[in-house]
């Protein structure tokens, strides 16, 4: 299985993100799932087993910009990413902030750029 992949299921675009950096903390194997075009917002992670991650550090959640051009990833920083580093994914979030800042943007960036690059090869 590729790192990223863009899949055409059911006219339904969305992404595939390998390991996703973001939602394996204290963890691994997860990996995210992120709708696109009339998908776009949806995001959901699966463990390495298949199932569904909903515990408050890991789990999807909704985007409010997709980041599938440069424009759209600047604008997923300011809507989604900086949120989620000030507070987390929601309340029960037991992750402090620092722990959420030190995850490399940079690594967040190349994941989502993996993908999108997929959309035009």
């Amino acid at each position: 299985m590729p790192n990223s992949l863009i899949v055409n299921k059911n006219d339904k675009l969305i992404i595939y993100l390998e390991n996703s950096i973001a939602h394996n903390i204290g963890t691994s194997g997860n990996v995210e799932i992120r709708g696109l075009v009339s998908r776009a917002g949806q995001q959901a992670i699966y463990d390495k087993n298949g199932n569904l991650v909903t515990d408050p550090v890991n789990m999807g959640t909704f985007d409010f910009s997709s980041p599938t051009t440069a424009w759209g990833f600047a604008q997923h920083y300011f809507t989604d990413i900086q949120p989620w580093i000030d507070w987390g994914n929601s309340p029960e979030d037991i992750t402090t902030r620092a722990q959420r800042n030190a995850i490399p943007i940079d690594s967040l960036k190349s994941g989502t750029k993996e993908a999108i690059k997929s959309l035009f090869q």
